[in-house]
């Protein structure tokens, strides 16, 4: 079916006053209103998917009709008068198809009708109001025109071929009568007007006066305004009754006063509907104001409940309100404090000059109270002092009024002034302890890798303040290259483990020489996430000791030698008793094995973890007795006692260390220890011990 209709607008109104102002520039309109008969909307949309010129450019069709339309007939762009887009089947249809959607309004600048050239476009709205033909209509001669308010009438004028063009009301045509006289898409378009309007074909001079109309507005390339309405042939004759009625003159006044009558009930109705609306506000508006008062009095029962010390203070800085919280720190009633200008002594103006257009702030008390103070309202210890030292207030605007109000929350500040003070006084006694002490001293920062050496240290290094290396790799780099990295690993597998570390340290001097010391630190801060922060070591000079303990760990050795050469039969003596001593401290190890010596026992010697492995696993004789230390270097005496007793379960192990509680001693025989020692060792209990566990040994 072809599209011989062409209609235009220069001016097109939506429901609730949106309107686009302005003229569809050579872009042919059509208008289907919701009220079109269904039946005409199947036959429409039926068509326009075969439009292939895009004859229709824009095309007014109500919002419920769009989900159907666009998934038959599948437009390029959907212009809305409303915002909203929550017809149903709206948001599926847009996201599956990705159609455009957009909301015009007169004040929407961005939006232009270049926007939309070459597409075909839907435009949604309830209602479409026709009002172009208003001044057409005074135009030509009145007895042209008949006006005729029951559209069956005039249907049946068209229908008889009395008339040959019609323009009637979209909303008084059903589909009965669409139905009775055969009427088909190519033959009606629905026009919102406000009457039926009935021209004879014949009538040239409203012709020219619909091209004059349109020349008006500058449309002149629009050759026609009306819609010729083209119905089937039919030889019914027309009766006297609309004969009459089309001379009669009279109709005319008869549908002004009409028209008069519609628009009072339009207008009226308009009155009931913006009253209605009114009420409807007023209602809302008093039911927030309920909602408001009950908010405010739960924060006001919140406010005077609050366990902090609130006050709040007007843009003037007066006291205006005081929570029981508040009253009973500065000990005062509220009517003695509310008024009260909360000033600096020196200034008048000290509180609007100073934070006036401050969003926070805050000041102290002994310097904002003391005209209050002095004017005895506050509670005092003494007379003329306050009962407390020191208070914070800080005070955040509230800006729900033109002038700002502020929020002063209180806080007693005097435990924390004594925190502070307290802090500063143990961090001197800290530095002159750790200046004072006659050993070595080091702080090592983990994040930073700076250290901060005593005086001693310093001295026992031979250097200066001014030139003493000042971080802790720098100190790494004067020990014995040959320890450096066992003791490098060694301290930091310890540290982040969170455990303490001993050990000697071979350290070039200043001068060149070389010097023993005795390493012992520990972790004293972590961070939030439990990672070492601040080690604390200690360093004794050791060096003499490590002489004198050559000396005898050689002649040691040697006796060991010449023991062992001598009295290599002697190990197979049921009697003969070997006990394996592990600790990476030769001091320690060399005193112990000369005791046991002395009791007749032959010590055997492992300086690390892992030695002490290698030899309990190669020995051909069994050990009797296993003297073991629980934090070496290498590995520690947990993991060594695990190895061990895969081997043998049976064998005594005693743990020397130098940490003992309750927790430990649990922990050490869950591991397999048999017992444990304390460090220094005495000699009467170890040997009280080893014999003790050699002879349980035997017996088992």
């Amino acid at each position: 079916m072809a599209w011989n209709i062409v209609f235009w607008a220069t001016h097109f109104a939506f429901a609730g006053d949106l309107s686009i102002v302005g003229s569809a520039d050579n872009y042919p309109c059509l208008f289907m209103n919701s009220t079109s008969p269904a039946g005409l909307w199947v036959d429409f949309i039926e068509n326009f998917s075969s439009i292939n010129n895009l004859k229709y450019k824009i095309i007014f069709i109500p919002e419920e009709r769009i989900p159907y339309f666009i998934t038959t007939a599948k437009p390029d762009i959907i212009l809305s008068c409303r915002n909203r887009t929550s017809f149903d089947g709206y948001y599926s249809v847009r996201d599956f198809f990705k159609i455009p959607y957009l909301f015009v309004t007169k004040d929407n600048k961005s939006f232009s009708l270049e926007d939309i050239n070459n597409k075909r476009v839907v435009v949604s709205g309830n209602r479409l109001h026709y009002e172009c033909l208003s001044d057409i209509i005074r135009k030509f001669n009145p007895e042209s025109v008949i006006f005729i308010e029951d559209v069956d009438s005039a249907l049946s004028l068209i229908y008889n071929r009395a008339y040959d063009t019609a323009l009637i009301p979209s909303y008084l045509v059903s589909d009965d009568l669409i139905t009775k006289y055969g009427l088909t898409l190519s033959d009606y378009v629905s026009v919102a007007v406000s009457h039926s309007l009935l021209v004879r074909d014949d009538n040239e001079q409203l012709k020219q006066a619909l091209i004059d109309f349109t020349r008006t507005y500058g449309k002149e390339k629009i050759e026609r305004l009306y819609m010729k309405w083209i119905l089937p042939n039919n030889e019914k004759a027309l009766t006297g009754n609309y004969a009459i009625a089309l001379k009669t003159g009279t109709v005319a006044l008869v549908l002004f006063f009409v028209f008069l009558f519609i628009n009072n009930i339009v207008l009226g109705r308009r009155v009931s509907d913006e009253t209605l609306s009114l009420m409807e506000r007023i209602s809302i508006l008093e039911k927030n104001l309920m909602e408001i008062s009950q908010r405010e009095n739960l924060y006001r029962r919140i406010f005077e409940r609050a366990i902090t010390p609130i006050l709040v203070l007007d843009h003037s800085g007066n006291v205006v309100f005081m929570n029981f919280s508040a009253r009973k720190l500065l000990g005062v009633e509220s009517e003695k404090v509310i008024f009260n200008i909360l000033k600096d002594p020196n200034s008048s103006d000290w509180f609007c000059k100073k934070y006036k257009g401050t969003s926070t702030f805050s000041f102290e008390a002994l310097y904002s109270f003391d005209k209050l103070v002095e004017s005895g309202l506050l509670n005092s210890s003494r007379r003329g002092e306050a009962f407390f030292s020191f208070l914070f207030i800080p005070l955040k605007s509230i800006g729900f009024h033109e002038e700002k109000i502020y929020i002063c929350y209180i806080e007693d500040k005097t435990e924390f002034q004594e925190l502070a003070r307290y802090k500063k006084e143990t961090a001197l006694r800290y530095e002159l302890i750790f200046d004072s002490v006659r050993d070595g001293l080091c702080e090592w920062n983990l994040r930073d890798d700076i250290i901060k050496p005593n005086k001693r240290l310093i001295s026992m290094l031979g250097y200066r303040f001014s030139i003493f290396p000042g971080k802790w790799s720098m100190l790494m780099e004067l020990v014995e290259p040959s320890l450096r990295e066992e003791v490098y690993l060694s301290l930091q597998e310890r540290i982040k483990s969170g455990r303490s570390f001993c050990c000697e340290l071979k350290l070039k001097r200043f001068d060149g020489s070389w010097v023993w010391l005795l390493a012992k630190g520990d972790v004293v801060e972590w961070d939030h996430d439990l990672s070492p922060v601040r080690v604390i070591a200690v360093f004794q000079d050791i060096s003499a000791f490590k002489k004198d303990s050559n000396f005898l760990f050689e002649s040691a050795q040697n006796s060991i030698s010449f023991f062992t050469e001598r009295s290599r039969a002697l190990a197979y003596i049921p009697d003969g008793k070997r006990v394996l001593i592990v600790d990476d401290n030769s001091l320690i190890t060399l005193h112990l094995s000369e005791l046991l010596r002395r009791n007749g026992i032959l010590p055997i010697i492992a300086n690390s973890g892992n030695e002490a492995i290698e030899i309990f696993c190669n020995s051909s004789e069994k050990f009797d007795f296993v003297i073991l230390d629980l934090e070496m270097p290498d590995l520690s005496g947990y993991e060594v006692i695990r190895v061990l007793r895969d081997i043998d379960k049976n064998v005594p192990v005693i743990a020397s260390t130098g940490h003992v509680d309750v927790v430990i001693t649990d922990e050490l025989h869950r591991y397999g220890f048999t017992d444990y020692i304390n460090k220094p060792i005495e000699e009467g209990l170890l040997m009280e011990k080893v014999l003790r566990y050699i002879d349980a040994s035997r017996e088992i």
